[in-house]
């Protein structure tokens, strides 16, 4: 009676056992499903760490290319008058902006720091056409301005340096000309006259002084050169 008992006891130990291994088994299969979950999840973690860090890269660099924008919007100016060779035009303090010595010259203002350069003086020769605005400003800006230039208004760069050199040409440029540039032309020929320059005719100082004679100046504007050729002619 004492081995029945004996032998009923091992099988139920051994029972005992395989019920702890069958309790024990599910652990071994959550274990990889976890670790998958914990891979992903990094993963995840990973890519919003990224995206983040292209989001803080591209707003660093935005400011940068505004500035970039901003400073490439300028206004060219011309800046062309009938003064002395050694005359020294200073834009902005300092000739911050540029110094021109002599007749012509070209200079760039900022568009958003025009307001530093456009005093009572610079507005001045706008006006009188001894400064021009060559490119920079919408047709709303130039009307505002008072330089929504007509077509042939004022001398360019290359009619202005040789305007004497233009002969007959300057018969048609001359009419359309502003006051300014016409008050130039008349100084300009009256300088190469008294010079010598043999291509200040007659004929053709004649010709620009009746196109030059408006209401106010009966006389016309290249009087003074015909007077002194009359007087060296009676000579």
């Amino acid at each position: 009676m004492a081995r029945g008992r004996k032998s009923t006891t091992a099988a139920e130990e051994v029972k005992e056992e395989v019920k702890e291994e069958i309790k024990e088994e599910p652990k071994k299969v959550e274990k990889p499903v976890k670790e998958d979950d914990e891979v992903a999840e990094l993963k995840r973690q990973l890519a919003e760490m990224k995206e983040l860090l292209k989001q803080a890269t591209e707003a660093k660099q935005a400011p940068v290319i505004q500035m970039t924008q901003q400073e490439s919007e300028r206004v060219h100016f011309l800046f062309e008058a009938e003064v002395a060779d050694d005359n020294i035009f200073i834009v902005g303090e300092n000739g911050r902006y540029g110094r021109i010595t002599g007749k012509t010259g070209s200079f760039y203002v900022p568009k958003n720091d025009l307001s530093s350069v456009m005093d009572g003086a610079f507005q001045s020769m706008m006006e009188n056409r001894w400064i021009i605005v060559v490119s920079g400003l919408t047709d709303e800006e130039r009307e505002a301005f008072g330089v929504d230039y007509k077509e042939g208004e004022y001398l360019d760069k290359k009619a202005f340096a040789k305007m004497v050199d233009l002969g007959d040409e300057m018969l048609e440029i001359y009419p359309k000309l502003c006051k300014g540039h016409k008050e130039m032309v008349a100084k300009r020929f009256y300088e190469a006259y008294r010079n010598g320059n043999p291509k200040v005719t007659r004929e053709l100082v004649t010709k620009l002084n009746t196109l030059s004679k408006e209401a106010g100046n009966a006389r016309g504007d290249f009087i003074n050169i015909i007077e002194e050729m009359n007087a060296a002619d009676a000579q």
